[in-house]
């Protein structure tokens, strides 16, 4: 019975070792590819086209008329918002379901 339960917990114990080797090393190759990431300034890329910094990505903004088509929603709705206002663009001109 005793060489039965230490087989148990040295199983076990592999898997927790292997399951966390796992998720390290997949932390860190995302950490690594968000350091290579250079997300644009909030700034008008062409006239009617819209960058606004969001975290490590961007979120554009498309002019349509009085209105605005957003394109990806970024990582922070409160990034998105600071920028909108820093563009002069109302949340009112938005066309596009904020997700956080």
């Amino acid at each position: 019975m005793k060489k039965k339960r230490k087989t148990v917990i040295i199983i076990v114990t592999s898997v927790a070792v292997l399951l966390l080797a796992f998720v390290a090393v997949n932390v860190w190759t995302l950490l690594s590819q968000q350091k290579e990431m250079t997300p644009l300034d909030n700034q008008e890329i062409i006239p009617g086209v819209f960058a606004i910094r969001n975290g490590f990505v961007n979120i554009f903004l498309i002019k349509q008329g009085d209105s605005y088509i957003a394109i990806d929603a970024g990582m922070s709705a409160s990034q998105t918002r600071d920028g909108l206002y820093e563009l002069g663009i109302s949340a009112d001109e938005q066309n596009f379901i904020e997700v956080e």
